[in-house]
């Protein structure tokens, strides 16, 4: 059961991976009409957000496989 439940939390973060940045990217011109900001800043947020946030899944990811 603990292996089964490790994998649903891996599946999950693999797939909120894909997911954000889709949404970040396809979002670009609705979060700059309500932030106030222009285009250029809200890309390179949302690309400083993919890449952390891809980082960050991946270590969590690795750190559950490894430990499993």
């Amino acid at each position: 059961m603990k292996y089964f439940i490790k994998l649903n939390v891996v599946s999950i973060l693999y797939a909120l991976m894909i997911f954000v940045p889709i949404q970040l990217m396809g979002n670009v011109y609705r979060i700059s009409r309500l932030t106030g900001w222009n285009i250029g800043t809200v890309n390179t947020l949302s690309g400083v957000t993919i890449v952390v946030g891809f980082i960050f899944g991946q270590s969590c990811s690795f750190s559950l496989q490894k430990n499993g």
